[in-house]
């Protein structure tokens, strides 16, 4: 039977969303918002096979991304799939002229190439390449299961990665809206047993529209409209391919995601409490984010 704490937080039934900070994983999410309840309601939370209280996330955040968490609670988890699949936004960071293992900036540098080439024109182009249903590789360093085991924890154990069969993606439109440096710098190889691993095969993917709008060599931030399943790592990975050069992400952004979005329904994480979470649900329950 569950607790009359327990029983206080099973009423909590729903949706709403979180702004993730950089630094901490989705599942770190997860375990700060289950604290903050309990200790809200005068306990200490405790995971079991026979707790009733549920709660999820609908799309992982790398560790080192921020933004719009979608978070289930009670009966909402059930709902939580279709935010795998549905709309998204980011702003992504780029830098050409260096290619990671990881593709972004935490990994290991693979590649070094010219980037001075590149001009505005030349960028706006290539950018056109990438609307619409277009092929991408997901990075091997992802949340992506082989085996029942996420292929970043696979490739951390420099164990060999299976490919999975291609599957689609769509991407509403990509957007580059400003100039910004490199959020953090590039990081140390995870593992040197890289070479055991295959990428997973390439796969159809779908992006709406992109458009530049300010573009500084090497650096440059997209607004990416897209459908699940993108990996906007890749996108830039490949970006920087087609313009005869190499590049990775420095930082990301999720600013939307389905009706949720940042600038207005994301909880920062010091609003994490039972009062803002409760009035979110009863913001979703009135239809208004939906």
């Amino acid at each position: 039977m569950a607790s009359a704490i327990e029983s206080q937080l099973l009423k909590l039934n729903g949706l709403f969303a979180v702004s993730k900070p950089a630094g901490i994983t989705s599942a770190d999410v997860i375990r700060k918002l289950k604290s903050n309840l309990f200790k809200e309601s005068g306990e200490i939370f405790k995971s079991g096979p026979k707790s009733k209280f549920k709660i999820g996330h609908g799309g992982t955040l790398d560790k080192q991304a921020s933004g719009v968490l979608v978070i289930g609670l009670g009966s909402g988890t059930k709902q939580l799939g279709k935010y795998l699949k549905g709309n998204k936004r980011y702003l992504g960071c780029g830098c050409l002229g260096t290619a990671t293992d990881t593709y972004d900036s935490d990994g290991k540098v693979t590649q070094v190439k010219p980037f001075e080439h590149i001009t505005n024109d030349k960028f706006e182009d290539v950018l056109k390449l990438f609307v619409g249903n277009i092929m991408q590789v997901p990075p091997i360093y992802s949340a992506l299961k082989v085996d029942g085991q996420r292929m970043s924890t696979l490739v951390m154990k420099g164990l060999p990665v299976t490919p999975k069969p291609a599957r689609p993606v769509h991407i509403h439109s990509i957007q580059c809206v400003e100039f910004n440096p490199p959020h953090f710098t590039l990081g140390k190889s995870h593992n040197n047993n890289t070479s055991m691993l295959t990428p997973k095969p390439v796969r159809s993917v779908h992006i709406h529209n992109i458009e530049c709008v300010e573009f500084n060599p090497p650096h440059f931030t997209l607004d990416v409209h897209c459908g699940g399943g993108v990996y906007v790592r890749s996108l830039i990975h490949d970006i920087g391919k087609a313009l005869n050069s190499c590049a990775h992400m420095s930082s990301l952004l999720r600013t939307q995601q389905g009706p949720f979005m940042l600038s207005n329904n994301a909880l920062p994480q010091n609003e994490w409490t039972l009062q803002n979470i409760k009035h979110a649900l009863e913001h979703w329950h009135s239809g208004i984010d939906r």
